[in-house]
């Protein structure tokens, strides 16, 4: 085992070591180091957050959401400022970053033995692979959670307008739907969302799909603390026909304040 001090960010955080084994020679090293580091510093260029156009400058942000969605600890204050952002613009200039960090592997007083060169770009490449697939992953989930929050609006603006032709054409493509909590709008139902823009239509088609009126929002509120709250005595007689139950939500004048607000959250 050969001793080597990686003091750069993010290489000494994700090595966790600073002992490498004896590998096979490698042929030009700093060029297999510069192939590494340049796939590094490429997915943090191209990241679907980064805001700033220029391939040659990121930000704090920048690189720290690329960070959190490669799997690897951000960059605090101090370790930021390790990078020599510009001063006037609190950006890094990614030429300089990448000579920085090509330095200490390459430079005469910083390169690793020969010996270990091997490892440690092993060790990298294998790092930076990591980085890629969780980076990769994390993007997927947001594209498909972007979507499927797309599909819950439509879904509920139809339940909002009593449009039940829109709401069984989009329920036929998507099941899932009849009984999905918004996490926007307080974890309520379509079936609450017809309820709070008295809906009777959509209501109705709720009911007969067999909605599950258990539900409770993130207020513990049914469908019909809702109708309850606005005094919807047509509401109130339908849901309890249909045996949705109260919710462990208060109805009390004394929390006649937070209903407001939950009311404009649901809403």
């Amino acid at each position: 085992m050969t001793t080597f001090k990686i003091k750069s960010w993010p290489w000494k955080e994700v090595f966790g070591e600073s002992s490498f084994e004896d590998g096979e020679p490698v042929e030009a090293p700093e060029e297999e180091f510069e192939k590494v580091i340049d796939q590094f510093i490429g997915m943090i260029i191209t990241h679907p957050k980064k805001k700033s156009k220029s391939d040659e400058l990121a930000s704090q942000d920048e690189i720290n959401n690329f960070a959190g969605d490669a799997g690897i600890p951000t960059l605090d204050d101090v370790q930021y400022k390790q990078l020599k952002p510009d001063k006037k613009m609190n950006m890094v200039k990614i030429p300089i970053w990448k000579k920085s960090l090509l330095g200490d592997f390459t430079s005469k007083k910083k390169k690793p033995d020969a010996k270990i060169a091997g490892s440690i770009l092993k060790k990298m490449k294998d790092e930076v692979k990591e980085m890629q697939t969780k980076m990769e992953a994390e993007i997927k989930k947001r594209a498909e959670e972007a979507a499927k929050l797309k599909l819950m609006n439509a879904f509920f603006d139809a339940s909002k307008a009593g449009n039940v032709e829109s709401l069984g054409e989009q329920l036929k493509a998507n099941e899932w739907l009849l009984n999905v909590q918004h996490p926007q709008k307080g974890m309520g139902t379509p079936a609450m969302a017809a309820v709070r823009e008295k809906q009777m239509d959509s209501l109705k088609f709720f009911l007969d799909k067999k909605c599950d009126l258990t539900i409770e929002d993130s207020f513990n509120y049914t469908a019909l603390n809702w109708a309850n709250d606005d005094d919807l005595e047509d509401f109130i007689k339908v849901l309890k026909e249909a045996g949705c139950p109260l919710g462990a939500g208060s109805d009390d004048e004394d929390d006649s304040e937070e209903e407001f607000n939950a009311a404009d959250v649901i809403a």
